[in-house]
Parts: structure tokens; C-alpha cells; sequence
């Protein structure tokens, strides 16, 4: 039996009987979850939300994780070894040493990811945005990767633009 607790509070949100391979939670809403070191290797997780989620040492190898969002979520050491998240939304999360290897990573939102000490090797990423706040692992040039860049202004800027546009 796994008990799945929300992050902050510790409070109980979901228990499973048995293993998490091969679970089917298309859509579930687990934000804020704590899963640190489960494993849901092949699990299907498309367009769930598990946004702050605690994914740290999570194991997802070839899990379909199609359309999820991982906002603020941390994958730190997660293996993602062989999954897929194509379209997926990792911005702002923490993917410090996660092993990507072979993932298929197609549209996926990298903007304020961190990525550093990442395995990436043999992933796919056609199409990805990303910005100057994403941190990639040393030597990788997503432009190589078909990644767009996409700036994301600070407020400062905003504001200079919008006092700009008013004189």
C-alpha cells in the first residue's frame, strides 16, 4: 500500500494498493503531492497536473507523461530514462542530475528549468521553448536541440515599455 501525501501539509490525499507500474492516472490533479523515491516506472500520467510536486528520485522510466505539468516540480534525480513528455510543462522545475536519456521531450516548456547535471543524452527536443532563466547542463546548446529561445521580460522592462508607450 502506498500513501500519497500532499506536500505541506502531510495530509493523506490518496492510497494505493500495490505498485504504481503500470497505473493509469490520465488527468489526475496531484499537485503539491509528495511521491519522493516511488516508483512509476511505464505508469501513465498524460496531462496530469503535479505542479509543486516533491518527484525528487521518482522513478518514470518509460512512463507517458504526454501533455502533464510539472510547474515548480522537483525532479531532482528522477529517472526519465525512455519516457514520454512530449508537451509537456516543466518551467521553474528542478531537474538537477535527472536522467533524461532517450526521452522524447517534443513542445515541451522548459522556461526556468533547471537542468544542471541532467542526462540528456539520446532525447528528443524538437520544438521546445525556452528562456534565460532555464539552466541547462554544461556543454548542451539547445540550439543544436531545434529549442526556441523565448525571452521572458522582468517587470522592470515591462514597465519601462508600458511608461515608454504612454508618452
Amino acid at each position: 500500500m502506498i500513501e500519497i501525501v500532499h506536500r505541506d501539509t502531510g495530509a493523506v490525499i490518496l492510497t494505493v494498493e500495490g505498485e504504481w507500474r503500470y497505473r493509469i492516472l490520465r488527468y489526475a490533479h496531484l499537485d503539491n503531492i509528495d511521491l519522493h523515491g516511488k516508483a512509476l516506472a511505464e505508469a501513465e500520467l498524460g496531462f496530469a497536473n503535479l505542479r509543486g510536486a516533491n518527484l525528487a528520485d521518482v522513478d518514470f522510466t518509460n512512463a507517458d507523461l504526454t501533455g502533464a505539468n510539472f510547474n515548480g516540480a522537483d525532479l531532482s534525480r528522477a529517472n526519465l530514462r525512455s519516457a514520454n513528455l512530449h508537451s509537456v510543462t516543466l518551467s521553474k522545475a528542478n531537474l538537477t542530475d535527472a536522467d533524461l536519456s532517450y526521452a522524447t521531450l517534443q513542445s515541451a516548456d522548459w522556461r526556468g528549468a533547471i537542468l544542471t547535471g541532467a542526462n540528456l543524452s539520446r532525447a528528443t527536443f524538437k520544438g521546445g521553448r525556452y528562456d534565460q532563466y532555464t539552466v541547462w547542463p554544461k556543454g548542451f546548446v539547445p540550439e543544436k536541440h531545434h529549442l526556441v529561445y523565448l525571452p521572458n521580460p522582468s517587470k522592470r522592462n515591462r514597465r519601462s515599455q508600458a511608461d515608454t508607450e504612454g508618452t
